[in-house]
């Protein structure tokens, strides 16, 4: 599955698509610094991913039982 990224004024692509995910993304956070970003599916699997190169870092986070229907930093980061 895909992430795109949007700007909420213009409505235009900000960033190329996210790609790796094997089913629906539930959730995605943006952290206060703007570093990493970090995606949710259904496939039970948790992804990291640069915010300015829009690659993934690492592989998938795994060990969830279902999918991971939300994320969120906490407001320290």
């Amino acid at each position: 599955m895909t992430i795109r990224t949007w700007d909420a004024e213009t409505g235009a692509a900000i960033a190329k698509p996210r790609e790796g995910h094997t089913q629906d993304v539930y959730s995605v956070a943006y952290p206060p610094d703007g570093k990493y970003t970090i995606s949710g599916p259904g496939d039970s699997t948790m992804q990291i991913w640069d915010a300015k190169t829009v690659a993934a870092v690492g592989g998938p986070l795994r060990g969830h039982a279902g999918g991971v229907e939300s994320v969120a930093y906490s407001p320290y980061g």
